[in-house]
Formats: structure tokens, C-alpha cells, sequence
């Protein structure tokens, strides 16, 4: 079954431009290990988590293809350095995942 993964951020003191740049080299890192659905980002304005939230969704083709995806990424020795910069920048942090009915 297909899953929609969602992780929902609350940015630290507007902290966009480096979430932004951050972003990327995150990017770059999914793409070294390959098998990575394309990221839909978003920016909050109104709504239950407010202003100052980051989202991204992507679409994964079953929990298992999410699963070894993610071991290859947190295998890489850069991944620990760029987290512990992504927990700098952020101040909440959770993933949600829903199955997809189409």
C-alpha cells in the first residue's frame, strides 16, 4: 500500500533562509543514497500548527521502500553533523503517515 508521509516543523525565531538552505543540502544527501519520492514543501501561515511551520509531504510506494530509504540516508556520516544543525532550527518536530486511498 502506498503512504503519504508528512513531517510537520515548528521553525525557531523565523528562521527561514536557513531552513531553506538547510533543505537543500538535506536534498542533496537523498539523492546520494537514492530512492527518494520528490518532497512538496510547504510554509504555515493559519491553521492549527500556526505560523513558522514547515511541512513536507511525499508519497512513498509502501512502508518498506520508506523504511530502507531512510537506513541508507542515516548511514551516511554527514547526516549526524546536518542533524544536529536541523535541531538548532527547529523546536518541534513529529511525522505522520496516511495510507493512500487512490
Amino acid at each position: 500500500m502506498a503512504i503519504l508521509e508528512r513531517m510537520i516543523q515548528k521553525v525557531v525565531n523565523n528562521h527561514w533562509d536557513a531552513v531553506t538552505a538547510q533543505e537543500k543540502e538535506w536534498e542533496a544527501l537523498e539523492t546520494k543514497v537514492g530512492g527518494f519520492p520528490k518532497k512538496r514543501r510547504y510554509r504555515g501561515y493559519a491553521g492549527a500548527y500556526g505560523p513558522d511551520t514547515f511541512v513536507f509531504e511525499r508519497e512513498w510506494e509502501s512502508m518498506a521502500t520508506y523504511e530502507a530509504a531512510y537506513r541508507r540516508l542515516f548511514a551516511l556520516p554527514e547526516v549526524q553533523a546536518l542533524g544536529k544543525i536541523s535541531d538548532t532550527l527547529k523546536i518541534d518536530t513529529h511525522v505522520e503517515f496516511y495510507g493512500v486511498l487512490e
